[in-house]
């Protein structure tokens, strides 16, 4: 079989592709491959009177009433401009017709998949990693493996550490320059994880006083070098203030978020209403009990939440150290026995001021990713900008998440920002636009990427998980379920540490 359409690429989607493939290549028998649906976004570039550049879709063009399926034909790999849509790496990593393997003892394996051709013409570019920072490289030059034939193959690794995570990175490049190809196109790519983890310590210690103060409205803690407040009425950080340096833009806060701006594919699904309970939890927070203490110079502020439209409770604990490092345990208590929605995410977000623009990461990328669409990432360290995390898909939705985070780091130009990382992996990511930004509401609402400016602040969701972006189509079909986030009890940590 050949499918002529599967893999729907509306929007930010296409997950679980590598699970289509997982699946073809283990039944030659059956299936061959298929067509993507589509190849390009098909849009129409227009300038705004505003003189803004935007693409328009179903609905731009005459009265409001004329029918039309919206931006349903904003589904292919390429932008409407002929670029790469973030994925489109996915396909290409997936396609690929060279498979790597680790079998031990310095040794790959290489598996090519051509049916014609070997891979003579091909050199390896290898590189071995120790938390995300190579220690050792080199490259083979000369590949004999016919079409359909594996060999096998021992790099010169000597001595691989026995601490740390330790990753090989194999990248398959032409020799030689072609009509179609560049000298160093990567042709095909393999991380392979060798040996180790990466581990975080997530505690904070006694350094120096600390005092509580209390007014009306909240709850102070002070040091000599730190300013934080948390509101008596909704318990949310509000204040963080270290060194004289404003972490959080004043009026904003740090706080619970269960909800993303609906996908193409959530749209389809009808998400945005089946799911709504888990957005008005996030945006309207009941008055929750707080209890307040300091012991040895740590303070503890415990909030307990009663989130009556999920049938739940949240409980938030925060412990803080003079220097104003922070640990943060959300959990989430689900009452099993009611039927209550999945959740689109668990998390929480924190709206920085201006100027906080450099990012640094371990992680998978370098482009955006999601638990079901992140085969083509490896992980690594990344140094980016805020501004490089938004994907300008045709209408405005979700977009720029990272997963596997072990650290990430914000920064403004003198240095000063924070690090989060927590004892597992985390999904994060780092905009100039808020979620009500991208969010259409309760129906598509004829926007556009190119209508919309980016704010000065930045907003940092900081999440546990966040469900997958599904891809088998978009007028129904949710994540697989591996990739769903079910009803039921949560919780994590994680440590933010001011620079």
């Amino acid at each position: 079989f050949i499918m002529c359409e599967y893999a729907h690429a509306m929007g930010n989607s296409l997950g679980n592709f590598k699970e289509y493939w997982d699946l073809i290549r283990a039944n030659p028998h059956a299936f061959q491959g298929g067509f993507i649906w589509d190849f390009m976004d098909q849009n129409l570039l227009k300038i705004t009177d505003l003189g803004d550049s935007i693409y328009t879709y179903g609905g731009d063009y005459g009265p409001k009433d004329v029918p039309s399926d919206n931006n349903f034909l904003s589904n292919g790999l390429f932008y409407a401009d002929k670029s790469p849509n973030p994925h489109t790496w996915e396909v290409k990593k997936v396609y690929q017709n060279i498979h790597t393997t680790w079998k031990g003892n310095h040794t790959i394996e290489i598996f090519n998949e051509n049916f014609f051709k070997n891979l003579s013409d091909v050199k390896l570019v290898w590189a071995l990693l120790q938390n995300g920072k190579q220690i050792k490289n080199g490259f083979v030059e000369n590949l004999s493996i016919d079409a359909q034939q594996t060999g096998k193959l021992v790099l010169p690794l000597k001595a691989i550490p026995n601490d740390g995570e330790i990753h090989l990175n194999v990248v398959f490049m032409p020799k030689k320059s072609s009509e179609a190809i560049a000298l160093n196109h990567i042709i095909a790519q393999e991380q392979l994880a060798i040996s180790g983890s990466y581990n975080n310590t997530i505690n904070i210690k006694s350094i120096a006083k600390i005092e509580l103060k209390e007014n009306a409205e909240n709850h102070n803690i002070t040091s000599a070098k730190i300013d934080l407040s948390f509101n008596k009425s909704n318990g949310l950080l509000e204040k963080y203030q270290v060194n004289g340096v404003n972490l959080m833009e004043d009026g904003f806060n740090l706080s619970p978020n269960f909800w993303r701006a609906p996908t193409d594919n959530d749209m389809g699904a009808n998400l945005q209403l089946k799911l709504k309970a888990w957005k008005t939890v996030s945006e309207k927070l009941a008055q929750p009990t707080i209890t307040v203490k300091i012991v040895n110079d740590i303070a503890t502020v415990n909030v307990l939440y009663i989130l009556e439209e999920t049938s739940s409770k949240l409980a938030v604990t925060y412990k803080i150290n003079s220097e104003g490092q922070l640990i943060v345990n959300q959990k989430l208590l689900a009452d099993t026995s009611q039927n209550v929605a999945i959740l689109p995410k668990f998390g929480m977000k924190l709206i920085l001021p201006q100027g906080f623009e450099n990012i640094s990461y371990f992680g998978r990328g370098p482009y955006e990713n999601y638990q079901d669409r992140n085969y083509s990432s490896p992980v690594g360290i990344y140094k980016q900008s805020v501004a490089q995390q938004f994907h300008p898909y045709i209408r405005p939705q979700e977009t720029g998440n990272k997963t596997d985070i072990r650290w990430f780091t914000i920064v403004n130009k003198e240095g000063k920002g924070i690090r989060v990382e927590s004892d597992d992996f985390l999904s994060m990511s780092a905009l100039h636009y808020f979620d009500e930004d991208l969010d259409d509401g309760d129906e598509k609402d004829q926007r556009h990427a190119g209508d919309l400016k980016p704010r000065q602040q930045t907003q940092m969701n900081i999440d546990y998980k966040q469900m997958g972006l599904a891809g088998v189509n978009s007028w129904g079909e949710l994540p697989l379920k591996p990739y769903l986030l079910p009803y039921k009890n949560y919780e994590y940590t994680f440590k933010i540490t001011p620079l």
